[in-house]
């Protein structure tokens, strides 16, 4: 990947209440991020995804102190960007 950029949900986290967080890219320059099945936020920039060795963090942002204090379930990659309909059905289906 080169370039860097975020996109941030400012939800409230409360201790242990389970969370769906789902983050998009377009492949071109729309990333989104949904919580519990609903789009809380959009940034645009140009992010190349290229294959390679390169780290990926979820849950923490390289440059930043610490990680998220919890646990993380499942983390997937599909080939093609999720739809906000696939985003709430996978979230319909995990809760």
């Amino acid at each position: 990947m080169s370039g860097d950029g975020a996109v941030v949900a400012n939800d409230t986290v409360v201790l242990s209440v389970w969370k769906h967080i789902v983050g998009t890219y377009d492949g071109i320059s729309v990333a989104k991020i949904y919580v519990d099945g609903v789009l809380k936020n959009t940034n645009t920039y140009a992010i190349t995804m290229t294959s390679n060795t390169s780290n990926y963090f979820v849950g923490n942002v390289a440059a930043a102190a610490g990680f998220v204090d919890g646990r993380i379930a499942l983390v997937t990659f599909p080939s093609v960007e999720w739809t906000a309909l696939q985003v709430a059905q996978s979230f319909n289906q995990e809760k």
